[in-house]
């Protein structure tokens, strides 16, 4: 679950007991939906290749 943007993804994977956050930063900032979209493609490159069906 992402627990921030602007800077990059916070990834959080935890436990009953603890968690562990792996930050993924972007280039840039993210101000609007369209650098989102440039800077998430770019972290995940053939994300969008298999659509669920």
């Amino acid at each position: 679950m992402p627990v921030a943007v602007a800077d990059g993804l916070t990834l959080r994977a935890g436990t009953a007991h603890r968690h562990h956050d792996i930050r993924l930063p972007f280039h840039i900032r993210v101000t609007d939906e369209f650098i989102l979209d440039r800077e998430l493609r770019r972290l995940l490159p053939g994300a969008d290749a298999h659509p669920h069906r």
